[in-house]
């Protein structure tokens, strides 16, 4: 009985229209659903790869001016007489609070123009602060 039933020729018509509509509309519908699905995840991963390395480029060239800033600025800060005196004489070029103050203020001009230095700190040679 069970082999009467898998016999196609068996089936009535209304069962066989059944599995024709089912064959030929719900599994081409289901085929290409999941080609669209594959198509789209390649396309979205391949869009995400892309704009993640643009992003680590951004990035790079985000910390690569910071740096180069930074060279500037202690590049600048060389330059005052004072600091150069600093570093060659240590502390003792601050003979008095004036000139140690003043060096101070001259240091808080920086942090003040640019926003993304919190403190500046000048050590010489022999790690005399």
């Amino acid at each position: 009985m069970r082999t009467k039933w898998l016999q196609f020729d068996n089936w009535s018509i209304r069962d066989k229209l059944i599995l024709h509509i089912l064959l030929i509309s719900i599994f081409p519908a289901l085929c290409l659903g999941l080609l669209i699905s594959w198509a789209t995840s390649y396309t979205i991963e391949e869009q995400v790869n892309g704009q993640t390395s643009q992003l680590i480029g951004n990035v790079d060239k985000s910390l690569d001016y910071h740096a180069s800033n930074m060279q500037n600025v202690s590049y600048l800060i060389t330059f005052n007489p004072e600091i150069g005196e600093f570093f060659t004489r240590g502390a003792a070029a601050f003979p008095g609070e004036q000139e140690r103050y003043n060096t101070l203020k001259f240091l808080q001009g920086f942090t003040t123009l640019h926003s993304e230095i919190a403190g500046i700190m000048v050590v010489n040679n022999k790690g005399n602060i």
